[in-house]
């Protein structure tokens, strides 16, 4: 069965604002998340939504699987990226940033 694709003219479905730069770099602002979902994606997250107690029963599941533990360690033995620690991924990292406009 498939379901149609959700109307184009819905607000998550907007491009993102873009500028560019003195250095021809496009800089992109009011990126959404929702930009980078498939519409099958978001139409079977609706439907699970839509079921009475799912997400209590996800966060239940969740939780019996201790995810959060395991992020946090998985978290904590990554590779820290700063000015001192590889300085030139760092600085790659500071221009994404910018030209996302993530606010961090």
């Amino acid at each position: 069965m498939n379901s149609p694709d959700p109307s184009p003219s819905e607000p998550h479905d907007v491009l993102p604002a873009v500028t560019v730069d003195d250095h021809d770099r496009v800089i992109l602002t009011d990126l959404s998340s929702h930009a980078f979902e498939h519409p099958s994606d978001r139409a079977a997250v609706t439907a699970l939504r839509a079921i009475p107690g799912f997400d209590q029963v996800l966060k239940v599941a969740s939780g019996m699987l201790r995810e959060r533990q395991y992020r946090l360690a998985f978290l904590a033995s990554g590779v820290r990226v700063g000015e001192r620690q590889f300085p030139d991924l760092h600085r790659l990292l500071d221009d994404v940033v910018r030209r996302v406009r993530v606010i961090g």
